[in-house]
């Protein structure tokens, strides 16, 4: 299995009875594995059919390209529509959020101004803005189209 730095694991699950059931009573578990780098962040659609994973990762081929090293947060918009993705690493430091089409996992937009890591992004609930904090100390605020 090619493993990514950024990828998105569709679950197929038998119905809601089952995860309720299994993960509820008895803390079972699915191990998911693919990784090569430390998982930072995993995050589901809203409607429940695909998890995402930001991880480091040293091979860089990833379906959606463009943090140069490491995805350290992934969330998804309310509507399940957007993809968003925040960057850092150890030495070679992108401080962006990208945001992607999750359906086409084309790239959409590029986020700048933190001076420092990106380690959390959240969409709001209505999903008109963005929340993005960072190494730099700072929490932003960006409003979205």
């Amino acid at each position: 299995m090619k493993t990514s730095l950024f990828s998105i694991l569709t679950l197929l699950f038998v119905s809601s009875l089952f995860l309720s059931t299994t993960f509820a009573e008895d803390f079972s578990s699915i191990v998911l594995e693919g990784h090569t780098g430390v998982v930072n962040s995993v995050a589901f659609s809203p409607d429940g059919k695909t998890l995402t994973s930001g991880a480091r990762s040293p091979d860089n081929s990833i379906p959606l390209t463009g943090h140069p090293l490491g995805v350290t947060s992934v969330v998804f918009s309310p509507d399940g529509r957007t993809l968003a993705s925040g960057s850092g690493g150890l030495f070679e430091y992108d401080d962006t959020i990208r945001l992607w089409d999750a359906e086409s996992t084309t790239h959409k937009h590029i986020l700048t101004g933190h001076t420092a890591n990106v380690k959390s992004v959240a969409f709001s609930p209505d999903g008109k803005t963005l929340a993005s904090g960072s190494l730099d100390k700072t929490i932003r605020l960006w409003k979205l189209p």
